[in-house]
């Protein structure tokens, strides 16, 4: 048995971009969406891992302030010389 979910429900946590409140991922003022709750947003114009069944694609937004974890795992691989200029 599938169990059905209203899109009213869903939709209504996704609020349309416009030319006062742009896209936080392409920076347009129409076709996107942004989560209300989760740091989400739906771009029709910007590529992301995860494309959308209405073409558009999800991209998870970072809240201000916060580090990407990439450039941290980058930032400490990189090896570091020593007073005689080897690196360790």
């Amino acid at each position: 048995m599938t169990r059905a979910v209203f899109s009213a429900a869903i939709d209504s946590e996704w609020k349309l971009v416009s030319q006062g409140r742009p896209c936080p991922v392409c920076g347009g003022d129409d076709a996107c969406s942004v989560h209300t709750v989760d740091d989400f947003a739906c771009c029709a114009r910007e590529p992301s891992e995860w494309k959308l069944t209405n073409g558009s694609w999800l991209h998870r937004l970072r809240p201000s302030g916060s580090v990407p974890k990439m450039s941290r795992v980058v930032a400490s691989a990189n090896p570091i010389a020593n007073g005689n200029g080897s690196r360790h």
